[in-house]
């Protein structure tokens, strides 16, 4: 709880590098997704540094979707959109979410894969519909 208010304060505040080994180090210690989703969102100064690191915890974490979602959106920010691409269909196989659905049709419609890239949006628009009516069914 106060670790991620701090390195959610700290990025947000744009000193994400400045604390990126120290995120890092927490993580290796306790593994955390909201620390992973964290970390995946620092303005590295070495993001290919930062894709290494993460790639190490898919050792131990090695169907975890978040951690490959991470790993996705890390990879496309390496340019190694065949990395990406595989980080996040292997995220769908594992648990669907929104965000990896739009990352990964993000990815498909800049390769010029428009068909492919509007099915990964229309899946993700669909994701996120039925958990609203969940939410709501819920609240009844």
């Amino acid at each position: 709880g106060i670790s991620a208010i701090y390195f959610a304060a700290m990025i947000e505040a744009g000193a994400g590098a400045e604390i990126e080994s120290d995120l890092a180090d927490t993580l290796s210690v306790v593994w955390d997704e909201t620390l992973l989703v964290l970390f995946g969102g620092i303005q590295s100064n070495n993001v290919s540094k930062q894709l290494e690191t993460a790639e190490k915890w898919s050792y131990v974490h090695q169907e975890n979707a978040v951690l490959l979602a991470v790993l996705g959106k890390l990879a496309v920010k390496c340019g190694d959109t065949f990395k990406a691409e595989s980080y996040l269909a292997k995220s769908i196989a594992a648990e669907p979410t929104v965000q990896a659905y739009q990352l990964l049709g993000d990815l498909l419609f800049a390769q010029g894969d428009k068909d492919n890239a509007c099915l990964c949006y229309k899946n993700g628009l669909e994701l996120a519909s039925s958990e609203i009516v969940s939410r709501i069914d819920t609240l009844s």
